[in-house]
């Protein structure tokens, strides 16, 4: 893991502090996932009194303190055994443990205005916590509630505390707000609120990341693509080592770690590797929190999701600091890419698709430069913080009215 801090940005002012909620921010993971570098942000900037509460120690709690923003955690027992692929039967015997943990909550929560849970399982111990407070709650919705990413079991008790306990429920995407319709959530909760991101972090000169990086690598000047993401098979990395077997002087950089007991794929990762002979141009590079300097030193950045992506926190913070994107044409990357325009689209799990891809921007460097100029402009436009905090703010303020 890469020693490296989390920018500290100056806090953004997002409103009259006196009409703005009080809010008991509620996540499950201590890991810095996207949800939680989400979180983080909107935590640290919140102009009036807010907590936040996890269900372990770990990273996130850290840069939460770095960033002066009250965290605590409580044990949630054997609650937090349930999974997105849990039976029916495993979230029944986890019932007095996710009780247990909804009373801590309660007295905890009954000090602010709302409860603000940023993930699945904070969601539903945060839905009882705040039915026992008697304070609404807000469910911010990072996932695609589908098939290929929750089990039955998971989708129907999500939709169910949706309905019955949230008062509105925050969609990062406007594909991530259909899957909640469609899998039977009440559409009339739902606002699309974007990630916000401090994009004059990626505005420093990084002109000097490209050679330093391949110094590193000792790559040299050969061609250099990287993926950014954790671990994780639906995340796709493997079809990007397919698709590297079809370009023999291209590099690899993959940075990235195996979370929520995904480790087996990481190691799949590593013996696909050396199955194709592609160890002297794949490097792994882990967890790192140095990420736009990273991607700056890369030609090309690549989302390789085989599911569909509820946002794409990278694909942002590519284009934020001015590398073209290849990503998955499916869920939320369409909002963010126009094909041809801002990025690159292809079919999920097509490798020829993503060579041929890759090879187009490789191939046309002028091409390539304009595709990553236009979506640093449009990136800008959308999806600064302020606005975004803006927005929240707003949906809270509807949630306690």
């Amino acid at each position: 893991m890469n020693s490296s801090t989390l920018p500290n940005p100056q806090p953004i002012v997002i409103g009259d502090a006196h009409r703005v909620p009080r809010v008991l921010f509620v996540d499950q993971s201590a890991d810095l996932g996207g949800a939680e570098l989400c979180l983080l942000d909107i935590a640290s900037a919140w102009p009036n009194q807010c907590q936040v509460v996890l269900f372990d120690h770990g990273p996130f709690e850290t840069v939460l303190s770095e960033r002066s923003v009250d965290v605590s955690v409580i044990s949630v027992g054997r609650a937090s055994r349930t999974g997105r692929d849990s039976k029916l039967g495993g979230y029944l015997q986890a019932g007095p443990a996710t009780m247990r943990a909804a009373f801590k909550l309660a007295n905890i929560a009954r000090n602010f205005d709302l409860v603000y849970a940023n993930s699945q399982k904070a969601f539903i111990v945060g839905a009882l916590a705040a039915r026992i407070a008697r304070k609404p709650c807000v469910w911010h919705l990072h996932d695609i509630l589908t098939a290929s990413h929750f089990g039955w079991a998971a989708r129907r008790i999500d939709i169910y505390f949706a309905n019955s306990h949230a008062r509105q429920v925050v969609a990062s995407s406007e594909a991530s707000a259909a899957a909640f319709r469609e899998a039977g959530g009440d559409g009339s909760k739902i606002d699309v609120v974007y990630n916000g991101f401090h994009t004059q972090h990626f505005q420093r000169d990084l002109s000097h990341a490209s050679a330093e990086l391949r110094r590193e690598l000792k790559c040299g000047a050969a061609p250099l693509i990287g993926s950014f993401s954790r671990l994780a098979r639906w995340k796709g990395q493997h079809v990007i080592l397919d698709a590297l077997v079809h370009l023999p002087e291209t590099h690899l950089l993959v940075v990235g770690a195996p979370l929520f007991g995904e480790e087996d794929y990481a190691k799949e990762l590593l013996s696909r590797v050396q199955e194709l002979g592609l160890s002297d141009r794949v490097h792994f590079w882990g967890f790192r929190q140095d990420i736009a300097t990273l991607m700056a030193g890369v030609d090309i950045v690549i989302h390789s999701s085989i599911s569909p992506e509820p946002f794409g926190r990278v694909v942002v913070e590519a284009m934020l600091v001015g590398r073209p994107v290849i990503a998955s044409d499916a869920g939320g990357m369409r909002e963010l890419i126009t094909h041809n325009e801002n990025g690159l689209l292809t079919e999920p799990g097509d490798v020829a698709g993503l060579c041929a891809a890759i090879e187009l921007l490789q191939k046309n460097p002028g091409r390539s430069q304009e595709i990553a100029q236009r979506a640093q402009l449009i990136s800008r436009q959308r999806f600064g913080l302020d606005a975004i905090l803006d927005r929240l703010q707003q949906v809270c303020a509807k949630a306690v009215a």
